[in-house]
């Protein structure tokens, strides 16, 4: 007999001789096979249960069909075949609300809660392996169903507002304001510039750096403007106008 089942394979090697003159043998191995027994049912992980306690779950009443309860999870100690777990519910308070996977064991609800539901539902949910014979555990839940808990966390999903877009929104706000503002200035400083020196020759041009300042100097005077803008990615910067007006 193997007690234990750390190889599926032996091989040994098997010699038969005869008591000729000469002897004469032969040698073969023979290969035996080590089928696991299924003597082994599984044990139930979660939920944990101590000193046969029952394990208490809560959901809130405002659970719409498809919400996660809990999932049941369990081990078997046998190997191969004999080691496929299969999920059911056995037992219910109202086998309506209540779904097992029948391959994850997670308990799902199968509508939403209504206010004529009661609100402690026990389950009893039963796990089998795939050996021969079969072996079997069950695991007690109960559920309280309250209310004021979280809505489902899908729902929630679905309600919240994109970030991105609200921000999108403020940005292009920005935009349209800073460049009114802009244009404003810069149209405001030239007509005032033109309505100074109305006999002399203007030029206008256009540099990407420096800070706000006036500069005088000899037949020239240059006037920097600064104006904050926003990069595609959403970073602030700032576009600094450079105007110079040359007299002839």
């Amino acid at each position: 007999m193997f007690v234990l089942k750390t190889k599926g394979i032996q091989s040994s090697k098997v010699q038969s001789r005869d008591h000729g003159s000469p002897s004469l043998s032969s040698n073969a191995t023979v290969h035996v096979f080590i089928l696991d027994r299924n003597d082994n049912a599984p044990a139930v992980i979660y939920p944990s249960t101590s000193m046969g306690s029952v394990t208490h779950q809560r959901m809130p009443r405002s659970a719409k069909a498809g919400h996660l309860v809990t999932k049941v999870t369990a081990v078997d100690a046998d190997s191969g075949h004999n080691a496929w777990l299969f999920y059911r519910l056995a037992e219910a308070t109202d086998a309506s609300l209540f779904s097992v996977n029948l391959h994850t064991g997670e308990v799902r609800t199968k509508r939403a809660v209504s206010e004529h539901d009661d609100s402690s539902q026990r389950l009893v949910i039963e796990i089998k392996d795939n050996g021969e014979p079969l072996q079997s555990t069950t695991v007690t839940v109960d559920i309280l169903i309250e209310h004021g808990l979280h809505e489902p966390i899908s729902d929630y999903r679905e309600k919240t507002i994109d970030p991105n877009k609200k921000t999108g929104k403020i940005a292009l706000y920005l935009i349209i304001s800073l460049a009114s503002v802009s244009l404003l200035c810069l149209l405001t400083f030239f007509i005032l510039l033109v309505k100074c020196n109305p006999n002399r020759n203007l030029q206008i041009q256009l540099n990407t750096d420096g800070p706000i300042k006036y500069v005088e100097r000899e037949r020239e005077i240059m006037l920097y403007i600064s104006a904050p803008y926003f990069w595609t990615a959403g970073s602030i910067s700032g576009l600094h106008l450079l105007l110079y007006i040359c007299f002839n």
